[in-house]
């Protein structure tokens, strides 16, 4: 567990810590805006110097042509199509230019009203050709007769062409133009160790059909004649989306901007493509960093010595008295934990609010410790109580008193505890164990006088009661060992002729089943007998089928006596015989048949008979065994009825003779 000194000197340092890491972003963030505002100041200089030096060459381009324009062989040469008038013309303003001005090559191009060349001064021969198809600004001049100064895009490239109308009595007879190129801008820049390219846009190759393609960056071509071939490599390099995206561009070397390059009606052609050297742009932010590190070193600085004298300032002023405050109460609650026998107060150096704080403790420690020696006193008095107590001695009461308002609830419940221990057990606890004593040594002659507890008197009116209770145990063990052996004996009785009861059952039960084996075996026999008349039956059945043919075979012989005649008399006679002799076979053998079926049926009907004497018998069987087995059980119970009697009359001696042995 941390100390408050060591959360406090934590809780200061994380604070500090929060406040330089805080600074250094915020100055970070400073200077993060600080190189953004320079490098803003910087392309916003740039594209300001681009602006205010291409004016001045719209402003020379206009100046210079409409002063040439109004140049009178110029308006007569073009009157009376006189070339070689205007050649001459051209010619000594040129030299003029030459002599006078930074304009060495100037380059003048007249047109007819038709929007056709008629004089070039720097390549005379070549004239007549139409400018209409891709000369726009050539119309816009014929329809508004207004001069103007623009960009734009012809076969070599981009050129600055100032021009103005030629008019005469009201009448446009033609257009003369002041042709300028960008060298002059780009020296001004290279002067201040800046870089210009002038980039046309490569979408435009198709008017711009004499431009050098392969001098290009990105999509751009190159159109000027002189350039810094150190500055042009660098500026192929660079990633022109990232440029035309942010507004500004860097490398290792270069800082870059750029600004568009847009017609006489808006359009984007092209683009100024602008540069400085990145180590003379970053010396302002050198500057602005060194500011900050030397800011960030001072709150550094300040924010160290701030934070040392607030921990110096907190361990004198807090941390230190509240070492003492708690060694002063670290030594109190060692006296109250008795591990200290006196308490010192708590030294006191300053009245703030933890001296006042240690004033208080003290007095408490004062009235404490005069608290701890009444709780003594009552403690003894206790401890003495207690000891009457444990001699069995109810008869007391604790008599000192405290300001401890617990001890004081303890005190008085420990009284009426006594009090309560007087009416509900006894006032003598020694004399109540003694009685108990005697009981439990089966003497119940003792007994508890002269104490109203209840317990005492609980233990008076068991005794008497149990006295009275051993009495009428006495007279009614000697009674039950009386009947008891009465008991016994009629149970010995009923034992004998159970068994003997048994014992006849059984016999019974055997003839019975002897009898039913020989009913039994005279049903079998009678069976058999009426097998056999069934057999005899049969037996008549093919006798009789015997007769029968023997009457047929004596019809046939007689018949063939007759057809014999005299010849066969005798025989007819025997054949006669010989019919009746079957005849009366037959008639015995249906009486004989009437006799089996009577006695056939006499001896079924008395095996039906027999089947049914059996059946009665053994259900008499059954009923007989059941009665046996009752009986048997009824002996079994008997045995168990007298063995009881017999334990009874034994426990009957034996609480006879345990009752002799108690004192009553």
């Amino acid at each position: 567990m941390l100390s408050i000194g060591k959360r406090i000197t934590i809780l200061i340092i994380t604070i500090s810590f929060i406040l330089l890491v805080s600074s250094f972003f915020i100055l970070n963030h400073f200077k993060s805006e600080i190189v953004s505002d320079v490098y803003e100041d910087e392309k916003n200089t740039l594209l300001s110097k681009i602006k205010d030096r291409m004016g001045a060459k719209f402003d020379v381009g206009i100046t210079n042509a409409v002063a040439i324009a109004n140049s009178a062989n110029i308006i007569k040469a073009l009157e009376e199509n006189d070339r070689e008038l205007a050649i001459a013309t051209l010619k000594s303003v040129g030299e003029l230019y030459k002599s006078e001005t930074n304009f060495k090559n100037v380059k003048i191009h007249i047109h007819d009203k038709d929007l056709k060349s008629f004089l070039r001064n720097w390549n005379v021969e070549k004239f007549g050709d139409d400018l209409s198809g891709f000369r726009h600004t050539l119309k816009s001049l014929k329809s508004t007769k207004k001069s103007m100064a623009a960009i734009e895009v012809g076969r070599n490239g981009l050129t600055i062409r100032g021009l103005t109308p030629i008019i005469k009595d009201g009448n446009y007879i033609g257009s003369l133009e002041f042709m300028q190129a960008f060298e002059s801008v780009i020296n001004q820049f290279a002067s201040q160790k800046e870089n210009l390219l002038v980039l046309m846009n490569d979408k435009l190759l198709d008017i711009a059909t004499l431009a050098d393609t392969k001098s290009r960056v990105s999509n751009y071509i190159l159109s000027q004649k002189t350039v810094d071939e150190n500055f042009f490599k660098s500026a192929q390099k660079i990633d022109t989306k990232e440029l035309l995206s942010n507004g500004y561009s860097l490398d290792e070397k270069y800082f870059y901007t750029y600004s568009d390059i847009k017609d006489f009606e808006g359009n984007s052609i092209g683009i100024y493509l602008l540069a400085k050297e990145r180590a003379s742009v970053e010396k302002a932010i050198e500057g602005a960093s060194s500011i900050i590190r030397s800011a960030l070193a001072l709150v550094v600085g300040l924010i160290i010595i701030i934070t040392i004298a607030i921990l110096i300032t907190i361990r004198k002023i807090v941390l230190n008295p509240l070492e003492t405050f708690e060694e002063g109460l670290l030594r109190f609650f060692d006296y109250l934990n008795k591990e200290s026998k006196e308490a010192k107060p708590i030294d006191i150096h300053s009245l703030d609010e933890i001296g006042k704080m240690a004033q208080v403790v003290n007095e408490n420690i004062l009235r404490t410790k005069q608290s701890i020696e009444e709780d003594r006193v009552l403690i003894e008095d206790v401890k003495r109580v207690v000891s009457e107590i444990e001699r069995g001695n109810l008869v007391q009461s604790v008599v000192e008193n405290t300001k401890n308002q617990a001890l004081n609830e303890l005190k008085d419940n420990l009284n009426k505890m006594l009090s309560s221990l007087q009416s509900s057990v006894c006032k003598n606890v020694n004399d109540l164990i003694a009685t108990l004593d005697h009981f439990k040594n089966s003497d119940f002659t003792a007994d508890v006088k002269s104490d109203n507890g209840k317990i005492a008197l609980a233990v008076h009116n068991m005794g008497d009661t149990i006295r009275s209770m051993l009495k009428l145990s006495n007279q009614n063990a000697d009674e039950l060992s009386q009947k008891s052996l009465i008991l016994k004996d009629k149970m010995q009785n009923l034992s004998a002729a159970s068994s003997e009861q048994a014992s006849m059952l059984r016999d019974l039960s055997h003839a019975m089943e002897s009898t039913n084996s020989s009913i039994i075996d005279v049903s079998q026999k009678a069976k058999h007998v009426a097998s056999q008349s069934m057999d005899i039956k049969s037996v008549i059945n093919v006798i009789s089928d015997i007769a029968d043919q023997t009457n047929l075979l004596a019809l046939n012989a007689a018949i063939e006596a007759a057809r014999a005649g005299e010849h066969g008399r005798g025989f007819a006679v025997v054949a006669d015989e010989v019919r009746k002799l079957a005849e009366n076979t037959q008639k015995s053998l249906h009486e004989i048949n009437v006799s089996i079926e009577t006695l056939s049926q006499a001896i079924l009907e008395i095996g039906t008979a027999i089947e049914e004497q059996v059946e009665d018998i053994n259900h008499a069987t059954d009923s007989i065994k059941d009665i046996d087995k009752t009986t048997t059980q009824n002996a079994s119970y008997t045995k168990e009825i007298e063995n009881i009697a017999i334990e009874l009359e034994s426990m009957s001696a034996e609480t006879l003779s345990q009752m002799h042995t108690k004192k009553f």
